[in-house]
């Protein structure tokens, strides 16, 4: 391993400075901004409410029903606000008297704080609110509502008013009566605006809000790389959606109070799961382990609570259920903290903005436990912060991707340029080669065409002209050479044609061309053509030496035999395609080994370039010239061989 340079790890610790700095900066200014400023923006200020009236006495009684009429059979007992009262499924009426001086003209306004499943609101005995049912095991849940309801100046006494609440309480074991702001019905109502929207429309558009993240993080989710993390932000969002419905919903569920419990504890207690899993998922070393432990231990603790609030006698099931709730919120919220924690100190992530949001949801949702245990925080953190943290989460997400796609474009511009420009070269490159091939084919062709002359034309010719010079040769021996330049001069006109771009067609031509030229000699020529396997591919120039080989033979066999029969045969000697040519005369024969003129040499020359062999030999008459060409895989090894050989001896 090479030495470690110190240098280098001081820039390493420097950045990893730079970046804890950056972290906390962030952190502090999200928490900042949203705490101090946008909190506020969704908070009533914490003003005083408006002078109203006083209560004298405050009474409660137990009710056998939730009517009007059974108030008056019900004994009352005095309490102060405020006052709690537990744990079977009952009817209470609360009473509460006040004295008025001067009657509103506007009459009063009145705004309900008890914490029961529905109420009715008497005042001086008239019906002022009430919605729903009552009924125990039927009864809806409108009392959690905050209101504000007026007491029309008609139901008003100058003196001594009453205020009567009639209420039924049998899903949660507490019912929780604290004093209801009373006053003139303006001042109320000025006062309360702001923080009965607050408390009524805003768990609406919140919940509207995280279920319209959840639905566009699905749709991303069906598009993106990063399956894992959307989806836990998708069951986050749902998480929060479904915890601010539980408030919003006023009936029982099929199953009643059995399903909403259930309801309840298990969407609260999801709420770290999904957070952890959003956070793990999110980190550069997520832990598949980590997050299906926190699966099983919220199965756990949903069991744990289901049973204690069916099996234990109330409040201490509730209690218990309600406890085990607060510490797992607390445990869950503690691992998504060190997570985030984790990831950075590990990886030295720059994901900066997205980590700050983060600690603010686990900050929000921190809060939330230790208000359920100690009492000394405000509830309801996470079910405010939810739209902002998601809606700013998905948006760092698709910012980073943004810029991951610019990126992607940018490269893609990048190589697609060099694509262009390598084409470019590559087309030149080809175009070059392809003139350089040409003009290679070009010389090889006429040193061809030179070598035919001076071997054939050139040798003839001059032995016709010493022949000539010396008087030896008479009008028939002069006749015959001449026909022998002529059909020389024909062979080397032949090879300057094209010969057909396949097999079949260079053999078609060279039947033509061999019957035009025997028409009339008395010669005859017998083709029998036998493959059933098909034949050879050859490239073009393969094609042409074969057509010359073959041409070559049926020459010599005019030149040289004396025959009066050619037979040409093409039969099939392997299923690959491979062929065998033989070209046969009923001449006179050769006698011992073929000689080693330029004609022979040429067919020797061509058949290798093709992957062929050739053999010459004596036949019973006359003499047989075999070519063999075996199919395509073994034609090219044997011509590879063949230039490899060549290249070697060169």
């Amino acid at each position: 391993m090479p030495p470690i340079d110190p240098s280098d790890e001081g820039l390493a610790k420097g950045r990893t400075r730079r970046q804890i700095i950056r972290l906390v900066l962030a952190v502090l200014v999200v928490q900042v901004v949203y705490w101090m400023g946008i909190i506020p923006l969704t908070r009533a200020p914490p003003e005083p409410a408006p002078d109203g009236v006083r209560f004298a006495d405050i009474e409660i009684a137990e009710l056998g029903a939730p009517e009007l009429q059974a108030v008056d059979s019900a004994t009352f007992t005095p309490v102060t606000l405020p006052h709690t009262v537990c744990c079977d499924p009952v009817y209470l009426a609360l009473r509460l008297r006040f004295e008025l001086g001067d009657i509103p003209v506007d009459g009063l306004g009145i705004i309900t704080n008890n914490s029961v499943d529905n109420f009715r609101l008497f005042a001086n005995g008239s019906l002022i609110a009430g919605e729903g049912r009552m009924e125990l095991g039927k009864q809806t849940f409108h009392g959690g509502r905050r209101t504000l309801q007026r007491i029309p100046s008609g139901l008003l006494n100058d003196g001594d008013n009453e205020l009567l609440f009639i209420t039924s309480r049998g899903a949660i074991p507490y019912s929780d009566f604290y004093a209801p702001i009373v006053g003139p019905y303006d001042a109320i109502r000025d006062w309360a605006s702001r923080r009965l929207w607050f408390l009524n429309v805003y768990p609406q558009l919140a919940s509207l809000c995280t279920s319209i993240v959840a639905v566009l993080a699905l749709i991303v989710w069906m598009r993106s790389e990063e399956k894992s993390y959307l989806m836990w932000m998708v069951l986050l969002s749902s998480a929060w959606s479904m915890s601010s419905i539980y408030s919003l919903v006023m009936v029982d569920p099929p199953g009643g109070a059995l399903t909403r419990h259930t309801y309840y504890f298990a969407v609260t207690n999801f709420l770290p799961v999904a957070l952890f899993g959003l956070v793990d998922s999110w980190s550069n070393f997520p832990s598949r382990i980590a997050r299906r432990a926190l699966v099983l231990a919220w199965v756990a603790v949903v069991g744990y609570c289901i049973v204690r609030i069916h099996l234990t006698p109330a409040p201490d099931g509730f209690d218990a259920a309600d406890t085990a709730t607060s510490w797992f919120m607390i445990a869950g919220s503690v691992a998504a903290t060190a997570r985030v924690l984790h990831n950075f100190i590990r990886a030295r992530d720059n994901r900066t903005t997205e980590m700050a949001i983060l600690s603010l949801v686990v900050a929000a949702t921190t809060m939330d436990a230790l208000s359920e245990l100690t009492k000394h925080f405000r509830v309801g953190n996470v079910s405010e912060a939810a739209p902002f943290l998601l809606v700013a989460m998905t948006a760092a997400f698709l910012n980073r991707n943004f810029h991951l796609f610019q990126s992607a474009s940018a490269i893609n511009e990048m190589l697609s340029a060099r694509l262009k420009d390598r084409e470019a070269e590559l087309a030149a490159s080809h175009a070059r080669e392809s003139e350089h091939v040409r003009e290679r084919a070009l010389l090889s062709e006429r040193q061809r065409i030179l070598r035919d002359m001076h071997d054939g034309l050139g040798s003839q010719l001059m032995s016709l002209l010493t022949a000539a010079r010396r008087e030896r040769l008479s009008h028939a021996g002069m006749a015959e050479g001449v026909q022998a330049v002529i059909d020389e001069m024909r062979l080397m006109i032949h090879s300057m044609d094209s010969v057909g771009e396949s097999l079949p067609s260079a053999l078609r031509t060279l039947r033509e061309r061999t019957e035009t030229r025997l028409s009339g000699t008395g010669i005859e020529i017998i083709w029998n053509n036998n493959v059933t396997a098909g034949y050879p591919e050859l490239q073009p120039r393969q094609i042409l030496h074969l057509f010359r080989i073959i041409q070559e033979a049926v020459t010599n066999a005019l030149k040289h035999s004396d025959s009066d029969v050619i037979v040409v045969s093409v039969d099939t000697i392997d299923p690959h395609g491979g062929i065998a040519i033989r070209v046969r005369d009923n001449g006179v024969g050769i006698l011992g080994e073929p000689g080693r003129g330029a004609g022979l040499a040429n067919m020797r020359r061509r058949a290798e370039e093709i992957g062929g062999t050739l053999r010459i030999g004596a036949a019973s008459p006359g003499t047989e010239v075999l070519l063999t060409i075996p199919g395509a895989a073994d034609a090219a090894q044997k011509c590879s061989g063949a230039r490899r050989s060549k290249s070697e001896a060169g």
